[in-house]
C-alpha cells in the first residue's frame, strides 16, 4: 500500500510521493522563486520556519574564527573603526574637592530635580558662598557641627561641647555677630541661626517645611548649653538665663525634597545681607528651582577642572565667573 503524505507541498521534489493509482504522473513544475502562498496554506508558513530552525540547530556546527571574519569583512568601514563611547564615571569617583571634602559622581546625583541634597553637596556649596562674599560678621559651620555636637551619647550642650571643642581654637566665636548652623534632622534641612550680644544671645529658626515644637527644643537645649559652655571655656562673660528663640517668616517649599536648596540659598541671602534677618526676602519655591539649575551649572564646570576648588581663590577671574553663575538673591 503506497505511504500516505499529509503534507505534500512541504516536501523537497526529491521527496515527492509518488503518483497514486490510475492518476496521471504530474508534471514537474519549474521553480521561479518563492511561491506565493495561497490563504489557506498560510498557517503552514510558521510550521516550516520552525522546522527549519530545528534541523539547523541540531544539525549544524557552531561557526569558526573564518565565520567572524567574513562578518566583519561586510562591515561597512566606519562601523569597524567607529570609537567606543568612554564609560561612565564610578560612582565613588570624586569629582571635585574642597580641601578636604570631596565630591564624587554619585554625590552629584543629588542635584536632579526630585533629590535632596546630601551632605557633602551642601557642605561644598557653603564653602564656595563664603568664598564669593567673605563676611567677618558671619561664620557658617559646617553641615557636620551639630551632629557631632549631640554625638556620643551627650545629654544636653555643655556635655557635646567636647566633641566640638576644637572647631573653635583659631576663631573667637563671640566676636561674630551671627552664627548660621545648618541641621539635618527627620531627613530634613533647616537652619538655626545664632544671634551673638554682649548682653544676650537669641535664636531664630529658619525653616521652609515646619515640623513640631519639640524639633526646634532639642536644637535650643544642645545650643544654648554649648553657648554656656564656650563662654567659660574661653574667657568671655558667661551667659546668663536661658537663650530666647523665634521663627522667622520663611517662605514654604511645595515637596518634600527642595529643604536643602532653600538652606543653600537662604544662606546666600544672608550673606549678602551681612548676617542681618531684618527685611530679607526668603528663598521661595521659585528661587529654588532656579538655584538647583545653578548648581547644576556650576557643578559641570567644576568638575571640568578635575581640581581641588579651593585653588579658586588663587584664580580671581575663574572664581568671578562662577559667581556670575551662582547671581544674586
Amino acid at each position: 500500500m503506497p505511504r500516505r503524505v499529509l503534507f505534500p507541498h512541504l516536501l523537497c521534489p526529491e521527496e515527492s510521493p509518488p503518483p497514486e493509482k490510475g492518476r496521471g504522473a504530474a508534471t514537474p513544475q519549474k521553480l521561479t522563486g518563492k511561491r506565493r502562498l495561497e490563504p489557506k496554506e498560510a498557517p503552514l508558513g510558521k510550521p516550516l520556519a520552525i522546522a527549519g530552525r530545528r534541523k539547523e540547530a541540531k544539525g549544524a556546527e557552531a561557526p569558526g574564527p573564518e565565520a567572524d571574519e567574513a562578518k566583519e569583512a561586510v562591515q561597512p568601514p566606519e562601523s569597524r573603526h567607529t570609537p567606543k563611547p568612554e564609560p561612565p564615571l564610578a560612582s565613588d569617583e570624586v569629582v571635585f574637592s574642597w580641601s578636604g571634602l570631596l565630591v564624587t559622581s554619585r554625590d552629584l546625583q543629588c542635584l536632579e530635580d526630585g533629590e535632596m541634597l546630601n551632605d557633602a553637596v551642601v557642605d561644598f556649596f557653603l564653602q564656595l558662598m563664603q568664598s564669593f562674599l567673605p563676611s567677618r560678621d558671619l561664620l557658617v559651620f559646617s553641615s557636620h557641627f551639630f551632629t557631632r555636637l549631640t554625638a556620643a551619647q551627650a545629654t544636653n550642650g555643655e556635655v557635646g561641647w567636647e566633641n566640638v571643642k576644637g572647631w573653635t581654637k583659631k576663631k573667637s566665636l563671640f566676636a561674630q555677630k551671627l552664627l548660621v548652623v545648618p541641621i539635618n534632622c527627620e531627613l530634613h534641612w533647616w537652619l538655626a541661626l545664632l544671634h551673638l550680644d554682649a548682653s544676650a544671645c537669641c535664636l531664630s529658626w529658619l525653616d521652609s517645611l515646619p515640623g513640631k515644637e519639640s524639633r526646634y527644643l532639642h536644637v535650643q537645649r544642645f545650643l544654648s548649653g554649648y553657648l554656656r559652655r564656650e563662654s567659660r571655656e574661653r574667657g568671655t562673660p558667661p551667659l546668663e538665663g536661658p537663650v530666647a528663640s523665634r521663627h522667622l517668616p520663611a517662605q514654604l517649599q511645595d515637596n518634600g525634597v527642595d529643604c536643602g536648596v532653600f538652606l543653600l540659598d537662604n544662606v546666600w541671602r544672608l550673606l549678602c545681607a551681612g548676617g542681618s534677618v531684618d527685611d530679607v526676602e526668603w528663598c521661595s519655591q521659585a528661587a529654588a528651582a532656579s538655584r538647583r539649575a545653578k548648581l547644576r551649572r556650576i557643578s559641570y564646570r567644576l568638575a571640568q577642572l578635575r581640581g581641588d576648588a579651593a585653588v579658586l581663590v588663587e584664580q580671581p577671574e575663574l572664581l568671578a565667573k562662577l559667581q556670575q553663575i551662582w547671581g544674586r538673591p
